[in-house]
């Protein structure tokens, strides 16, 4: 599956033409990437110690966040190379957000893009959140990838479904390609099999094999996230920069219920916002993050990968 230019896709430029009015609080003056609104330390530090959870806090929060499409039983995550782009706000807010989450993934080992660099994160703010998605699905329905591509993994048509039509403050949807351990492009599995129903199967190559691990990964290729300021409003607008980071990170479970944690995803509910004393991403989050970023990803399973976040959150 090559990199899909959601910009060249029309999936901004119809977003463009649903600009969302001023709508979050405390967002006259943007801080920035150094420093807050007081001028304290900045908001990321290399060293994060979480403590008061157990093993089994852990893992109950990395299951529950996990989405996990049955196609590929892996959890997700980008490569090497992130690039947001945001649009339905004034441009100097859209840069704080597009910063905040360049600034979460360089946390993580990820490299931002340069400026002018082809998106594969597209967050669209806009006063109607459905409408704007319809519309995009509309524009340009292979955005979302569900064709019956077997390299290709998304949380599938019923999930869609729900993306499409269910109104929340922020709805996300992220397409996965599977690659080889190694990080290879799939290929057809029709010149192994001269029979059967096996022509269209994904074959990879592996130098190795294990009972420990497995020989493909799932590799985030973009993500299209909608954000409802109708529903959304009231907010501080570093508060909504940390949470779309996460989201744009982690290929989350929308249904993910996580009121016992402390996580920024806490911000929302289903119907609209939640807890306003929520500034940013807690030190669970961050080390989350890290985990996550630094699990194998060529487990055999999920709940593999889920194990070895938990236990990482930990240390």
């Amino acid at each position: 599956m090559k990199f899909l230019n959601i910009v060249s896709s029309g999936l901004l430029a119809t977003a463009m033409m649903m600009t969302a009015p001023q709508a979050f609080a405390g967002d006259e003056d943007v801080p920035s990437d150094e420093s807050n609104a007081e001028g304290e330390a900045p908001l990321i530090n290399d060293t994060v110690t979480v403590t008061g959870y157990t093993f089994k806090d852990s893992f109950d929060f990395a299951t529950e966040l996990s989405a996990v499409p049955r196609k590929s039983k892996l959890l997700a995550r980008w490569n090497l190379g992130i690039c947001p782009a945001v649009s339905g706000i004034p441009a100097d807010k859209a840069q704080m957000i597009a910063d905040r989450i360049a600034m979460r993934a360089m946390a993580v080992g990820l490299k931002p893009g340069e400026p002018g660099c082809k998106p594969n994160i597209a967050i669209i703010i806009s006063p109607d959140g459905n409408a704007a998605t319809q519309a995009i699905y509309e524009n340009d329905p292979k955005v979302f990838s569900l064709s019956g591509d077997p390299t290709v993994t998304t949380m599938g048509k019923f999930a869609f479904e729900d993306f499409l039509k269910t109104p929340r403050p922020v709805r996300w949807w992220h397409v996965s390609e599977t690659k080889s351990e190694q990080g290879h492009e799939m290929s057809s599995g029709g010149q192994y099999f001269s029979r059967g129903g096996a022509a269209n199967m994904p074959t990879v190559s592996t130098t190795s094999s294990s009972r420990l691990k497995g020989s493909y990964r799932q590799d985030l290729n973009h993500a299209v996230i909608v954000v409802d300021v109708a529903l959304a409003q009231g907010v501080s607008l570093e508060a909504l920069a940390d949470y779309l980071a996460f989201v744009s990170l982690v290929q989350i479970d929308p249904d993910a219920e996580t009121a016992g944690f402390d996580t920024v995803l806490n911000l929302f509910d289903e119907t609209g916002v939640h807890d306003t004393s929520i500034t940013g991403m807690s030190e669970w989050d961050v080390a989350y993050l890290k985990a996550l970023y630094s699990a194998k990803r060529n487990a055999k399973t999920a709940r593999q990968q889920e194990r070895e976040i938990a236990e990482t959150m930990g240390k």
